[in-house]
């Protein structure tokens, strides 16, 4: 067995965590903070960026280890590493201490790009291809294997130990070096963006974030692809959902083809992701669904089939009753219908004018949402976590239950549902109006039921009668 040099062992002691231990081994063999460790060709500096230890980092770094030394193989530095993982702390300490935020690798890739392709993996919504099965089909995709090699090494933390952070994902660590003046559209040598390889990796928070700062939705790669082919290629449901919803002409955007001819819709076809066909497919839809959204309405904001038909139906309902009233004798009770039915009509015209309970997307909310991405990127996870759930989609921190309407593309005050037969959504703003509405077409129904039965009941009488 091959004796461990200098430099493997003060790798061992950094991922100990034992900053002793590594004193007492740069103290013996002061050489070992310029060597490589034997394995992976990288640095202490590297291993301490990757273990999270910034105390550890600071220290090497002020005894003389390199700050910007790269792995020969793969052309990282220890930004790069400490990226992986969204080490934000130890980021802020390299920085501190002169490294490169835009430093490239041999791909071109840089922490800030790193930092939106490594968040923690999300599971797969079928049977995933493999690493290299992914890299060979499509040909306009490179891997991390380094990085992936590298930090899945690393002893995962005690459930006990895991921090609120989790739920902010690596979107802290964008957002922390966007605000360190990191360049957002820098390029790898594949012509992809940090907002692609964040679609790549179905990161929908780091997406949203991506895009507000200004990335491109329908920006294309060196191969063609757009965040849309790429999320489509790794059924990354989330993401999709969110371009469509974020772009304003996402019919234009499903319709993008790239170098292979293929569009978003092609390339979620070929993977087998019927879900994502499901949700790509009506925005460009076959003749023969064209027909059918002409007939039935396609839903959304701007479709107000069901909402005329309502009115329609309750028309017709209406005369209906007037001519079964003319042969049923109950004046109080046809009074109650016609009060029950004027309260029908009148309350879902309210509800369906009442804004019900949106959220603005500018001032406090959008102040508390920078807000809570900054303490978090100073690692106040617990202040920010008090501040309540982000939206990013509309960029701000959302009350308790409000949650994002995917129809109206907005955040609504206590979130109920979006009914197409008032063509609103209901919340806080209507919800009242909304019941008030169901109460009065119940009585409607009931009355206009009990009017049929007595009109039954009446006509079967005279039959006997005649008999």
């Amino acid at each position: 067995m091959a004796v461990p040099s200098p430099a493997d062992l003060l790798v061992m002691a950094i991922r100990s965590g034992s900053r002793e231990m590594c004193e007492e081994i740069v103290r013996k063999h002061p050489d070992a903070l310029k060597g490589c460790d034997s394995e992976d060709g990288a640095t202490a500096v590297h291993w301490a960026a990757l273990t999270g230890s910034a105390e550890i980092a600071e220290w090497l770094i002020g005894q003389g280890a390199s700050i910007d030394a790269a792995v020969e193989s793969s052309g990282m530095q220890p930004i790069h590493w400490a990226a992986t993982r969204g080490h934000t702390e130890v980021i802020k300490v390299l920085l501190k201490l002169g490294a490169d935020i835009d430093a490239r690798d041999v791909k071109g890739t840089t922490p800030l790009v790193i930092a939106s392709q490594c968040a923690d993996r999300h599971p797969w919504p079928c049977n995933p291809p493999t690493r290299q099965t992914l890299v060979s089909d499509t040909a306009w995709r490179h891997t991390i294997d380094t990085l992936c090699v590298a930090s899945d090494r690393i002893h995962s933390p005690d459930a006990s130990s895991v921090r609120p952070l989790l739920r902010y994902d690596h979107t802290v660590l964008v957002f922390y070096l966007v605000e360190q003046r990191a360049d957002i559209n820098l390029l790898d040598v594949y012509n992809d963006s940090a907002l692609h390889w964040a679609a790549y990796k179905n990161n929908g928070q780091t997406v949203a974030l991506l895009h507000y700062l200004g990335l491109s939705a329908d920006a294309a790669d060196l191969y063609g692809s757009t965040p849309m082919h790429l999320a489509a290629a790794q059924g990354a449901l989330q993401v999709i959902e969110y371009l469509i919803e974020a772009t304003p002409n996402a019919e234009a955007l499903v319709k993008v083809k790239d170098n292979k001819g293929r569009t978003p819709i092609d390339v979620a076809r070929e993977r087998g992701f019927r879900h994502v066909l499901a949700t790509l497919s009506p925005l460009n839809p076959s003749p023969l669904m064209r027909f059918f959204y002409l007939v039935m309405g396609q839903g959304g904001a701007g479709d107000k089939l069901m909402f005329y038909f309502f009115f329609v139906n309750s028309f017709i309902s209406a005369v209906a009753y007037y001519y079964m009233a003319a042969v049923v004798d109950a004046p109080m009770r046809h009074l109650a219908f016609c009060v029950a039915f004027v309260g029908m009509v009148t309350l879902i015209t309210l509800t369906y004018m009442t804004d019900p309970g949106f959220i603005s997307t500018t001032g406090e909310p959008n102040k508390r949402y920078r807000q809570a991405l900054e303490l978090a990127a100073d690692g106040r996870i617990d202040e920010a976590s008090a501040i309540g759930p982000l939206c990013h989609t509309c960029h701000i921190a959302r009350p308790l239950r409000s949650k994002h309407c995917s129809v109206l593309k907005r955040c609504v005050n206590v979130f109920d549902h979006h009914c197409p037969y008032v063509h609103n959504t209901v919340g806080a703003g209507n919800y009242r109006l909304f019941m008030a509405f169901m109460g009065c077409g119940l009585v409607a129904i009931a009355l206009a039921g009990v009017c049929c039965l007595c009109l039954l009941y009446t006509s079967d009488a005279a039959d006997e009668e005649d008999s």
